[in-house]
């Protein structure tokens, strides 16, 4: 199935670093890095057939296995880069009877991109030239599956024989993350169930003070009203650039795609476009973005 022996991975890291000590209890550093890692080990994706196809059950049968129908295996799949700068502050304060403590707070920032995906002929060959061996939801759970930010706040109290240590890490861009891959993001400490519920309820908020607009343009409120409304949030969505398989995405590009939108429906409106003609129309626009999205994602897995 194209499986080989591991290689070690080869890893390069470049740092920049400077440190400030405006009094004598307090420091803050900096720190800048890249880090290049080659013949990066990762899981393949799930090998199986496709269609009609029986290539990948035909080789493991004749290797005598039987009742297996997909393969799966660690290889040296990619090469990549990470990028990040690390921002630690310190202040040292005694407090006399009551103790020494140390306050501290961390910002870090990182991100990770793909430099090559190895190809394997053996697969190639089995599931065709196009075949990716390290797909899309893979790349992103490699690049997008853990927040790029964080922020750690702590303090050490000491106070004679006893030390307490407190310390609170706050992730940024859950939503990014929870989007590419929800279990990673589980994964990385995030409460995934909480942050869904307040994404879920800022949604709620929003749609209903986007009705209370709409009721107010109107003078009128009607249960049906807003029909049809989401295939308008969609388009404006993958027209500012939203991927619908998860963890791209801004709130800027949402804005100026819903500008876009909103010009077009206007425009439609003043030649006098059927309004069913302009729901077919929107629907053409979200499957071309999904067309464009779909053709970004193979360039990036071909790279």
């Amino acid at each position: 199935m194209g499986a080989k022996d591991l290689e070690p991975e080869k890893s390069t890291n470049i740092s920049l670093g400077v440190s400030w000590e405006p009094t004598r209890d307090a420091r803050i550093t900096l720190d800048a890095y890249r880090i290049e890692i080659k013949d990066r080990i990762v899981k393949s994706e799930i090998i199986r057939d496709t269609g009609s196809s029986t290539a990948v059950r035909d080789t493991l049968q004749s290797l005598g296995i039987n009742d297996l129908y997909s393969a799966q295996y660690n290889m040296n799949g990619v090469d990549t880069r990470t990028e990040g700068v690390d921002l630690v502050s310190e202040l040292h304060k005694d407090y006399g009877r009551f103790g020494k403590v140390r306050w501290s707070a961390l910002y870090s920032y990182n991100h990770t991109t793909l430099r090559d995906i190895k190809q394997n002929g053996t697969v190639n060959g089995l599931l065709g030239s196009d075949y990716v061996i390290f797909g899309h939801q893979a790349q992103t759970d490699l690049t997008e599956g853990s927040p790029r930010d964080k922020l750690i706040l702590g303090s050490n109290w000491r106070l004679g024989d006893f030390i307490t240590d407190l310390q609170l890490t706050r992730y940024g861009k859950y939503t990014y993350a929870i989007g590419g891959n929800m279990q990673a993001a589980r994964t990385s400490g995030i409460n995934v169930k909480r942050h869904l519920v307040i994404v879920y309820s800022i949604a709620g908020l929003l749609a209903g003070l986007a009705g209370v607009v709409a009721s107010a343009r109107a003078a009128t409120g009607q249960a049906g009203m807003g029909m049809s409304y989401e295939l308008d949030a969609i388009a404006a969505a993958v027209i500012g650039g939203t991927s619908l398989v998860g963890g791209v995405g801004r709130i800027s590009g949402t804005v100026i795609g819903a500008l876009i939108l909103g010009v077009m429906a206007s425009g439609f409106t003043f030649v006098g476009v059927d309004a069913y003609v302009q729901d077919i129309i929107k629907g053409v626009i979200i499957v071309v973005a999904v067309v464009i999205d779909q053709y970004r994602s193979k360039r990036l897995l071909k790279r």
